[in-house]
């Protein structure tokens, strides 16, 4: 899905094994975003890209994450996110961006 130099930026983060429905939420914040002009999309992360990992630089799996994007730069993403129209439509403070086909971008 995606290719080495796209960048996205995550807005959110649902773990799917923490008794709540990770996946409506997810889809319900993106399609939120949509209806206020801002491009998000939803996906489940399950191991699948190398560049989308926690702080030990391991994939994160198991989690539904809400994030804008793909975009040629990690700032361009960062931009987006932090964008007033963005933080209007769902108030982020934190913008990490990642490089999904990347490990340890």
């Amino acid at each position: 899905m995606f290719k080495r130099g796209q960048w996205i930026a995550v807005l959110d983060k649902y773990p799917t094994d923490v008794g709540m429905q990770a996946d409506q939420l997810a889809k319900g914040a993106a399609a939120k975003l949509i209806a206020a002009g801002v491009p998000a999309k939803a996906m489940l992360v399950d191991g699948q890209y190398p560049g989308i990992a926690n702080s030990s630089l391991e994939p994160i799996t198991g989690t539904w994450v809400l994030y804008l994007g793909p975009g040629m730069t990690s700032q361009q993403m960062e931009n987006l996110c932090s964008a007033p129209k963005t933080q209007r439509a769902y108030n982020s403070p934190a913008c990490p961006t990642y490089e999904p086909a990347v490990a340890g971008s």
